[in-house]
């Protein structure tokens, strides 16, 4: 399947989802393809991290959809956790 980067933004794809009632997120590592590489500025091959994200609303209705492809030598992932 051909990947289409999602456009630079300064704000976050979640202010054009504002009905976004919960989310899945899957992180893999991977390996970048020469489109990945060439974006990224790395060598194919390189070790990446491709995170697969689908929002979803109230009613369980999918409102995105994406994929993202981070360099494995500058991603940081944090999450906090509330009840």
């Amino acid at each position: 399947m051909a990947r289409t980067p999602w456009p630079a933004t300064s704000g976050s794809h979640w202010s054009a989802v504002g009905c976004a009632a919960g989310s899945s997120y899957m992180l893999v590592a991977s390996l970048a393809d020469p489109l990945s590489a060439t974006i990224l500025g790395v060598e194919v091959v390189a070790p990446v991290l491709v995170g697969d994200e689908i929002a979803m609303a109230h009613d369980g209705t999918p409102v995105l959809l994406a994929t993202n492809t981070f360099r494995g030598d500058t991603y940081r992932f944090q999450v906090e956790l509330h009840h």
